[in-house]
């Protein structure tokens, strides 16, 4: 009888190993698809901010552009007030020495 008992034990053992067995695979399978899938997240996040990275260079080197072209046209509109205020200054002093004259 405890030659049955303990043939019992080692069978539900062998048993129990072998669960044992086949959930460490399971869980290792089920860790590895886990891993799997994060580093697709971390890669896709890691592209994705690439994209935006670059998008957001490409519109700040459009905002400096078109700031550029602004300042350059008010410049030259700076300019040619200046041209005017000078011409009509001019004409100013020539009508003040036309009256003197006279």
């Amino acid at each position: 009888e405890a030659e049955e008992l303990a043939q019992h034990l080692r069978s539900e053992a062998a048993e129990l190993r072998e669960q044992l067995q086949e959930q460490l695979q399971s869980s290792a399978s089920v860790q590895d698809e886990v891993s799997s899938r994060c580093k697709a997240e971390v890669e896709e996040m890691r592209r994705s901010l690439g994209e935006d990275a670059q998008k957001l260079g490409e519109e700040s080197e459009a905002q400096r552009r078109s700031l550029d072209e602004a300042l350059s046209k008010t410049k030259e509109e700076l300019r040619e007030m200046q041209a005017v205020r000078d011409k009509e200054q001019l004409d100013a002093r020539r009508w003040r020495a036309i009256i003197i004259e006279e």
